[in-house]
């Protein structure tokens, strides 16, 4: 593992909501500088959903993104090459 204080990114308790079905609840999910990770799962597992979340295309419901130490808060959209 990498000498840095904190993950690249970390996802905290993301949850996302399409119409009234929860796709993803309660999730938590961080990667390391260096590492490698593989996300499997049945169709429809919200695989796509977290991948399309952490790279700013979907918004979430809920939870908390964190790239590189900071917290996404404030922003409405993230993007994950944002500074």
């Amino acid at each position: 593992m990498a000498d840095t204080l904190y993950p690249f990114i970390e996802a905290r308790h993301i949850t996302k909501i399409f119409s009234e079905t929860a796709v993803l609840t309660d999730v938590d999910f961080s990667v390391w500088p260096g590492e490698v990770h593989v996300l499997c799962g049945e169709n429809g597992a919200g695989k796509s959903t977290l991948i399309k979340i952490l790279s700013g295309i979907y918004e979430r419901d809920g939870g908390e993104l964190i790239i590189n130490g900071r917290s996404t808060e404030d922003r409405k959209s993230t993007r994950l090459n944002s500074s």
